[in-house]
Formats: structure tokens, C-alpha cells, sequence
């Protein structure tokens, strides 16, 4: 088929009689490039707009055709070695008349005259739609330089048909050879654009502007689709708190920072869905904002839009997808119309009432949230009002008696008795420690306002309570904290008064006597009006929001301040004042005054000058050589100290060795000593080690270090059970430093059997070829319901092998009476067994003794009591085989 242009220049017109006015004459010659370089600010845009277009051709046919349609399906295919990138749909295709339409003529859209005809039909809440201006297949030209389209229609009886163009004012035309309907749309790559050819780029692309695309796209010979299809926000969910995790886990992959709080957006008019979340990133900066990345029916449009969240909303970032939203012709940005605003205050909205609902739900979380985002949320406020009603009673503040919000802290005033109207607080920094005690003692509530913005704020929430006074602390109100003297103790500590304001190191310092409490603390020191300026210029020297030139000049005026003026409080209360304000001047008496400065001075962290430094340098030094002078003399001390030392451990050995004495001969019947740690998880290897050893045929003995103290301490306990027992048992499994000291003891007794038992589990470190030599291995227990018996049965076994054993079975000693036997062969209850086995340690012992003697020795009156002695007598002697 010959070439043949379809666009022809316009013909001038003649201007109408009487008027001036003309057309404009357009070469199209190379406005095509010309308009999608400059239109488009990405080069890699082309991918959204050739996507775009497949994805509504693709509805476009599921509408039409209805239930026979197929699934959409999008392919992107490279041929690098042809430089081409092509895109193949199935969606609806286009006849003749809609390729000259809609491919041939700039600005008409296809997709738009489709979108009129479902709003005709009520059907556009139905079908989304993306396509807006007809010029997407501009954006082709930024990276290609030829373009071909084939496409069929999905009506029967029409052809197929191949469009091309070179981005010239001219365009070919001829039949195509497709068999099915969709499009396929080939981009020849220039040279310049080689990168948009690699996979990876594309595939990047891919995600970027159609990661949520409702149609499933492959890149190549991929099985699966290059997009995510669906956001959290596409999903159903039945529970709200499952979608809020579903979310926060999308955030966190998909953003840098971590949610502190998350909220899912669904708003119905405007329409937007998506989400918000409030970063962990925290930027101490009054002129940052927040920002959202913008979808329109699920095709990305821009990212960071910082216009989309209310100026207070500097702590939330997030997603929102809008089909109201207007866009640019480029549709890479947000036109600032009514809708955008109204979408702005709705979004502002679900935060504030997200805010309140978390402030309820979860108090420690939201008082982690406001104290990361502190500094924007209580600064915003104040310059927003709205937004400040709305926070006002929610924002947490620091308090003596931990974080609470104002109403919060009105509530608890009144239940501990406090003015329901007045506000105490204090807004020095670093003063949070004395301002604390001097409460406590008082038994009154304070909030500490001295992080920046938050005097101011409660001066305005002061203002919207017109009931509420503010009562600040660090101006000595007399009534709250400091109490004045009477007439008769000013004068006995004026002449005290004026000595600390002589040697305090800044002249306009004062000092003043008063009563406050706790009287523990001699002397508090507060800022004066100059230094509570100096502190508010320290914070605008640290504010990198201000300019350099001004925060070096607030330095350079601060370098010249050598000291800072305080008021001095002495408590009159405290007995060291009590007693400097009796004692005559001396040197000792100036060392104790600048003490008792310093500490003051430290207690507020106030900010070390120079000259404070020099004073406290200089008393300390004093200190110091009055410490020296003291050193014999302490010496002396310490010497009588270690000399009574001696004594008393000379004593503690005395008492150790007849203790160990007392206890040395070993037990009647056979005791095996158990060492192992004392922690809760080994009790069932020593129930399974009561189990086999305190049962026949063995009749022993199990003893643990933790068992009835013998000796005077633990060590002496331990020492006395070991020199006692037979043989000797030790868990090894943890290698716990306990246990090793006491398998140590235990080899003094060389002619002692000693066995050695670890857990399976901890084999591996103790050297698993030693098993069965070096140790015996037991099976870790169920943690939940330990199997004691399977465990007694595994040591059963394992106790069985050992041939020193034996010997110990046939010595010929007496049979340990257990009250865990007499309990597990249901003989008697528990609490008769403990009875039975205090009072007759072995069974020859209990069986030797008539009914009558063990009722007077346990002093049991009840005829069922004697009966179930009878029983446990017969039971043990046929049990253990003893008697006739």
C-alpha cells in the first residue's frame, strides 16, 4: 500500500470582513519529538503510558464483550540485539476508523471517549479507566525512534492493521498480519536510550508505575507477573487489626523507615484508598513536611508529594491512590484544584482521629510515637489551631510521676488532693531532678516543660482553658515550693546569706534562706531571669534551622558570658545550714558553703562556665588536701578494722572445722550427693533420680547441695553433705561453675564412686565420643509435661552398667525410708509420708519400732492414722524384702 499522509497542512482562510484575526499555521515536521521531550520530565515514562494504554484496551474489551472475554494479560518482550522493546496486549484492539482517530490524532483519546460512553451508561464506577488526554504514545518518543502498532480489532470482520511512525508529520498505514485480537505496540530503542533494554531497568520501570496495576504483566519468558497486581488496600479484610498488620508490614518493605503507627485510608468522596503511617524518622527541622506517593486507578503518577497532607502533618508519610485527583497533561504531578484540597483536609482528618483513637487503645506506644515526633507535633501545633484543639489533650508531657497527658494530669491532681485548676510546672532544662524531689516531698504533681516549644504550649492551652492557671516553679512562688522565714530567722541566717553570695562567682548571684522540702537537700539553686535568657540562646545556637551566620553570632555572645547568675535557696529545715549558720567564720566554713553551691549547681545541670569551673576547681582542691591530712589517722582505722577481720575469720574457721567435724561420718545407709544447678528446669532429672535410686534395689539416699542446711554457710552445708554421702552424681550438661567446684570437693574422697550425666542436646560441646565412658547421655524432657518416668527408666539403664555400683548395693547398709516411695505406691498421703520419713531416716529403723511408739513419736490420735502406719509398715517390708 503506497504512503500516504493523513495530516495536511492547514489552508490560510480569508479573515472576515472588517477583523484582523488569522489561524495559526503548525508544521508538524518534528513537533512530535519536540512536544514528548518536553512534556515528559522521566525518560523512562514511556513504559507507564505504553502500559496504560494496554491496560484500558484490555477492560475496554472485558466491557464490551462482556463474559466471553478473555483474562487480561500484558507482555513486555526485549530483543536487544534488534534494540527494540515491544508491548502486547489482549485487550480490544482497534478497527481503521479508530487508529486514525486515536493514534493519528493528537489529543484524542480513546480511552476518554470510551470513559464518556460508560458515564452515559452509569457504568464508570464500574470499569476504571486510565487514559486522559490522548497524547500518551508521545512519551514513545523520548527514548525510540520508530514506532509500530499492530493491532486487531476483537469484532469479527475487521482486519488486522500496522500503524508506523518515525514522530514526523506523517504516518504508514497498511494491513496488518495479526491473528488475535489485542495490540502489540514496538518500540526501535535510539542508541542514547540502550539502558531502557536491560531486563533489570525494565523491570524497575515495571514496578515503578504499575506495581498495582490490576492486570498481570511479564517481562520476557518470566511465569510470573513483574507487578504485584494488588496492595493491601485492594484486599477484603473481616478483622481491622489484621489490615493494619497487612499494611505495616507493606510499609516496611516498601519505605526506608519503620511505622510507629499505621493508618489504613478508605475515603468515599473524594474517592482515595491507601495508607498512612507516621515514620520513625525523626528530623529535628520546623520547615519539613510530609509527604505521600501518588497512584491514580492504580498507576503511579508521583512520588513525595509534599501538597497532599496538612502543613502539621510533618511526622506521616504514606500511599494514596485517587481516580478524582486532576493531573497535569504529563500526569506526573498534582493540579492544586478544590478536590486536591478537599483531599488534603480529609487526610489530615483520619490522622487526627487515627491519633485520639491510639492516644485510648495503646497509651505506651503513643507515648513512644509523640516522644519520637515531639518537637513537630507540640511546634505545629501551636501554629495550627485546629490542629492544637485537636492534640491539645492527647500530647503526653514528662512529670514527676511519669508521662501523662494534661487531662491526664488533671484527673490525677484532683485524686491526690491537688488544685483541680492549677497547672505547676517548670521549664528550666536539666532542673527535672530537683524540681522532682521538691514535689515529692510536697506530695504535688509537676509537669517539666523545658523542651523547646512546650512553655509556649501550655500558655496557649492555658488560653483555651481561660479556667486553668499556670503555676510556673522555677520563679519561686513561695507558696508552692519555697516558704518564707518569720522576722526572727531572717536574722539568724542573714549573716549565712551574705558569706554564700560573697563566694558565689557570679555577682549578681543571691542567696536567700527559706524552708522547703525534702530537708535532706540543704540548698537549691534556680536560674535568674539573665540565665534563663542565656539557656534560650544556647537553644537558638543549636538550631540548625537558623542560619550560620546567626547561630555563630548567639556563640559568640555566649563565649563572653563567664558566669551565670542564680538564686541560691537555703533550706533553713537542714541541719548542715542549721549548723554553717551557727559556726563562726573560718576556712572550713568557706570549703562547706562552695560544696553545697557546687552540688547545687550540678544538681540543675545548669551549664559549666569558666568561672564556675575556677570555683569549683579551687574548693575542691581544699577538699582534697584537708582528705590528705586525714590519711594516718584513717589508716589507723582501717588497720583495727583488718586486725578484727582476722579475728572473726580465725572464728568462722574454728566454727567451719567443728561443723565439719560434727558431720564427717558417713550416713547409716547408702547417700548419693546430686550436683547440679538449682534452676527450675532441671527439677524432673532429680524427680527421675529420686525415682531409681530411692526404690529398690538401690534404698538410697538422693541429696542436693540446696537440701537442710548441716553447717553454719552454704559451703560449710555442701562440704558436710559430701563428706557424708557414698558415691556422687553431677550434671555436666551446662557446665555450670557450681557444679565443677563440687565435683572438686569430691575428690578427696578417691575411693567414692562419681558418675557423670549430660543431656543429649549438649553433647556435641562436652565431646560426643566420650559417651558412655567420660559421662552417661539422658533425653532433654518435654519442658511443658516432662515424662518423668520415661527419664527414670533412660537412668534406670544407664545406672544399671556401672559395676562400682554393685558393690555399694551389697555393703550391707541400712535402706533409706522415702516419703517419695511411700507416695508413689500409694501407701499414705503426702503429708503423712514427709511425717513418717523426718522422724525414722531408714526402714529397719521404722519397722523396728511398735505401732504405739510411732504414734506417740508422730503424735497421731486418729485410729485411720495408725491404720495407714500398720500399712506402710507391711508394704516396705515386702517391698524391700526385709524380715522374716
Amino acid at each position: 500500500m503506497p504512503k500516504r499522509p493523513t495530516s495536511q497542512p492547514a489552508a490560510p482562510q480569508p479573515a472576515s470582513h472588517g477583523s484582523n484575526s488569522s489561524e495559526f499555521q503548525i508544521d508538524l515536521q518534528g513537533l512530535i519529538k519536540l512536544l514528548a521531550k518536553h512534556l515528559y520530565a522521566e525518560a523512562d515514562v514511556f513504559v507507564r503510558e505504553m502500559l496504560q494504554n494496554a491496560h484500558d484496551s484490555v477492560k475496554r474489551r472485558r466491557e464490551l464483550q462482556g463474559e466471553g472475554a478473555p483474562e487480561g494479560v500484558i507482555r513486555v518482550k526485549i530483543d536487544w540485539e534488534a534494540a527494540t522493546i515491544s508491548f502486547t496486549d489482549n485487550g480490544a484492539g482497534m478497527t481503521e476508523q479508530e487508529v486514525k482517530e486515536y493514534l493519528s490524532t493528537i489529543g484524542r483519546s480513546g480511552t476518554e471517549a470510551f470513559r464518556q460512553n460508560l458515564v452515559q451508561k452509569g457504568r464508570q464506577a464500574d470499569v476504571t479507566v486510565i487514559g486522559q488526554f490522548g497524547i500518551g504514545l508521545l512519551s514513545a518518543f523520548i527514548v525510540a525512534d520508530r514506532v509500530v502498532v499492530e493491532t486487531l480489532s476483537w469484532q469479527s470482520g475487521n482486519p488486522a492493521w500496522r500503524w508506523e511512525s518515525s514522530g514526523e508529520k506523517t504516518y504508514d498505514l497498511t494491513p496488518g498480519e495479526r491473528e488475535v485480537p489485542g495490540s502489540t505496540v514496538t518500540l526501535y530503542i535510539n542508541d542514547n536510550y540502550r539502558d531502557m533494554l536491560l531486563p533489570e531497568e525494565l523491570r524497575r520501570a515495571i514496578r515503578k508505575y504499575a506495581d498495582f496495576l490490576p492486570v498481570s504483566i511479564y517481562l520476557n519468558d518470566d511465569e510470573a507477573p513483574a507487578n504485584a497486581v494488588n496492595a493491601p488496600w485492594h484486599k477484603h479484610y473481616d478483622n481491622p487489626k489484621e489490615e493494619v498488620l497487612e499494611m505495616a508490614i507493606f510499609v516496611a518493605k516498601r519505605f526506608p523507615d519503620n511505622p510507629l503507627a499505621t493508618i489504613p485510608i478508605h475515603l468515599k468522596d473524594p474517592k482515595v484508598d491507601g495508607v498512612l503511617y507516621v515514620s520513625d524518622n525523626r528530623v529535628p527541622d520546623i520547615n519539613t513536611s510530609g509527604f505521600v506517593d501518588v497512584y491514580q486507578s492504580r498507576m503511579f503518577v508521583m512520588e513525595a508529594n509534599r501538597e497532599m497532607l496538612p502543613i502539621w502533618a510533618k511526622f506521616v508519610r504514606g500511599i494514596i491512590d485517587s481516580p478524582a485527583l486532576t493531573l497535569t497533561a504529563a500526569r506526573d504531578a498534582v493540579q492544586q484544584d478544590a478536590i486536591q484540597k478537599e483531599i488534603k483536609e480529609q487526610l489530615g482528618q483520619e490522622v487526627i482521629k487515627h491519633l485520639t483513637q491510639f492516644s485510648k487503645d495503646d497509651p505506651i506506644r503513643f507515648q513512644r510515637l509523640c516522644d519520637w515526633h515531639h518537637y513537630h507535633m507540640k511546634g505545629m501545633a501551636l501554629k495550627d489551631d485546629k490542629f492544637f484543639r485537636a492534640v491539645a489533650d492527647l500530647i503526653p508531657f514528662e512529670t514527676n510521676q511519669g508521662p501523662m497527658s494534661l487531662s491526664a494530669y488533671f484527673e490525677e491532681a484532683k485524686r491526690q488532693g491537688q488544685s483541680e485548676t492549677d497547672l505547676l510546672y517548670f521549664d528550666e532544662r536539666g532542673s527535672a531532678t530537683q524540681f522532682y524531689m521538691l514535689c515529692e516531698a510536697r506530695g504535688l504533681l509537676v509537669v517539666d516543660a523545658s523542651q523547646v516549644f512546650e512553655d509556649d504550649f501550655l500558655e496557649q492551652y492555658g488560653k483555651l482553658h481561660p479556667e486553668i492557671k499556670l503555676r510556673q516553679l522555677n520563679i519561686g512562688e513561695s507558696n508552692v515550693i519555697f516558704e518564707a522565714l518569720n522576722p526572727e530567722d531572717q536574722i539568724e541566717f542573714r549573716q549565712l546569706e551574705q558569706e554564700f553570695t560573697r563566694g558565689m562567682p557570679d555577682r549578681r548571684s543571691i542567696a536567700k534562706a527559706v524552708r522547703f522540702k525534702p530537708e535532706s537537700i540543704p540548698a537549691l539553686s534556680v536560674l535568674s531571669a539573665a540565665a534563663k535568657n542565656r539557656q534560650k540562646l544556647k537553644q537558638a545556637g543549636d538550631n540548625v534551622a537558623l542560619p550560620e551566620e546567626v547561630r555563630k553570632l548567639v556563640k559568640d555572645v555566649l563565649q563572653g558570658e563567664q558566669s551565670v547568675p542564680v538564686t541560691l535557696y537555703l533550706n533553713a529545715d537542714n541541719p548542715t545550714v542549721q549548723q554553717l549558720a551557727k559556726m563562726s567564720q573560718s576556712e572550713d566554713k568557706i570549703d562547706a558553703c562552695m560544696a553545697i553551691y557546687n552540688n547545687s549547681i550540678m544538681l540543675i545541670n545548669q551549664v559549666l562556665t569558666a568561672s564556675n569551673a575556677e570555683v569549683m576547681f579551687k574548693s575542691f582542691s581544699r577538699v582534697i588536701d584537708r582528705m590528705i591530712t586525714q590519711t594516718d589517722r584513717t589508716q589507723k582505722l582501717e588497720g583495727q578494722i583488718t586486725q578484727l577481720k582476722l579475728r572473726l575469720d580465725e572464728k568462722e574457721q574454728e566454727l567451719r572445722t567443728q561443723a565439719a567435724a560434727q558431720n564427717s561420718s558417713q550416713t547409716e545407709h547408702i547417700s548419693c550427693f546430686v550436683a547440679m544447678p538449682f534452676d527450675k528446669p532441671l527439677q524432673p532429672l532429680l524427680a527421675a533420680l529420686k525415682m531409681v535410686l530411692e526404690d529398690k534395689p538401690y534404698g538410697w539416699e538422693v541429696i542436693r547441695a540446696d537440701d537442710s542446711l548441716l553447717g553454719l554457710t552454704i559451703s560449710a552445708n555442701v562440704e558436710a553433705h559430701i563428706a557424708r554421702s557414698h558415691c556422687y552424681l553431677a550434671d555436666i550438661s551446662d557446665k555450670n561453675p557450681n557444679v565443677f567446684l563440687e565435683i572438686g570437693a569430691m575428690g578427696h574422697y578417691k575411693g567414692r564412686p562419681l558418675i557423670y550425666l549430660c543431656r543429649e542436646d549438649a553433647q556435641e560441646e562436652i565431646a560426643a565420643d566420650l559417651k558412655g565412658i567420660l559421662y552417661h547421655p539422658y533425653t532433654q524432657w518435654n519442658r511443658e509435661q516432662p515424662d518423668i518416668e520415661a527419664l527414670a527408666q533412660q537412668l534406670r539403664s544407664e545406672l544399671g552398667r556401672r559395676t562400682d555400683l554393685d558393690s555399694l548395693k551389697n555393703a550391707g547398709q541400712k535402706t533409706f525410708l522415702s516419703a517419695d516411695v511411700l507416695v508413689r505406691y500409694d501407701q499414705c498421703n503426702q503429708g503423712l509420708a514427709n511425717i513418717i520419713s523426718q522422724n525414722y531416716k531408714t526402714v529397719e529403723a521404722f519397722l523396728a519400732a511398735s505401732l504405739e511408739d510411732i504414734a506417740d513419736a508422730l503424735n497421731l490420735t486418729r485410729n485411720a492414722d495408725k491404720g495407714a502406719i500398720e500399712d506402710a509398715q507391711d508394704f516396705l517390708k515386702r517391698h524391700f524384702g526385709l524380715g522374716g
